[in-house]
């Protein structure tokens, strides 16, 4: 009976294509051959029950390995196709890492602010599936992520902020703007950087803006954000460009206070998105 069992037990590993992984990583550690991957918090008997990974069941939306909406699921075929040309954000995770279910959803909501950015790549990869990958990385635990400036896929660095929606959409918008910057006010935003403090070719480029904000002023969402470029263009020219940074500090304070109302919060992230585009060394 003993042997019986033992030999049910091997045939279900050897179905399972995560199982023989899991338990070769576990070995590993047994032995004392070491494995980067062991540092899960993964009990054996969490691979056992009904969920073997053998099918006959609907995918967990809320699995890390789940689709997300505005993130690309990558592997070893695809990553360098995808990263590199555009700056990017990159999670590595593993199905099973209880860390990484607890990620999910807040990569998700990333996903829904930041998916849409023309200039930003967010992905994600199955380090469990995709070692390589995760080795050429250096990923020693789950989730890792790290962002990829443009132009250096061999280059990442860590992102080390907190891992909420809202720290990773901060950090994002650092680097490469906010996902809902108006495009029809990059001319003028480009113009006015571009020129110094109290030149003709600042005072044009708010004139520019306002022209652009007339134009749009049939679609109510986009004349909302046109009056903020307007008046943070306003704001620099008469608080010195120092005002940007300054501000930007403010805003965050005040967004993370509890006594700030959920619209106000709305407006003051617009305003601080909007401020960002005004850093020319970050853009």
């Amino acid at each position: 009976v003993a042997s019986a069992l033992v030999g049910s037990l091997a045939a279900l590993l050897l179905l399972s294509p995560a199982g023989p992984l899991r338990v070769r990583a576990q070995d590993d550690e047994l032995a004392g051959g070491g494995d980067p991957y062991d540092d899960m918090d993964m009990p054996y008997d969490d691979y056992g029950g009904m969920d073997m990974g053998m099918g006959g069941g609907e995918a967990d939306p809320d699995a890390p390995e789940a689709h997300l909406r505005g993130v690309l699921d990558l592997d070893e075929l695809t990553f360098d196709k995808v990263i590199g040309s555009s700056p990017a954000l990159v999670e590595f995770y593993a199905p099973w890492c209880g860390h990484c279910k607890s990620l999910k959803p807040e990569y998700e909501a990333l996903g829904e602010e930041m998916g849409a950015h023309g200039r930003l790549v967010l992905a994600k990869v199955n380090a469990d599936e995709e070692r390589a990958l995760a080795e050429r990385f250096g990923v020693e635990g789950f989730p890792t992520i790290k962002y990829f400036p443009e132009g250096a896929a061999s280059e990442p660095v860590d992102y080390e902020g907190e891992r909420t929606a809202k720290d990773m959409q901060d950090f994002l918008e650092s680097k490469v703007g906010p996902a809902g910057a108006l495009e029809e006010m990059k001319e003028a935003v480009d113009a006015f950087v571009n020129g110094k403090a109290g030149s003709k070719e600042r005072t044009a480029a708010i004139a520019k803006a306002e022209a652009v904000a007339k134009e749009l002023e049939g679609d109510a969402s986009k004349a909302v954000k046109a009056a903020v470029y307007i008046k943070v263009m306003n704001a620099i020219s008469s608080k010195g460009d120092e005002y940007v940074a300054k501000e930007i500090d403010r805003l965050g304070r005040m967004i993370g206070s509890a006594s700030v109302t959920a619209d106000k919060a709305d407006g003051f992230k617009l305003k601080r998105s909007t401020l960002r585009l005004f850093i020319k060394e970050e853009l």
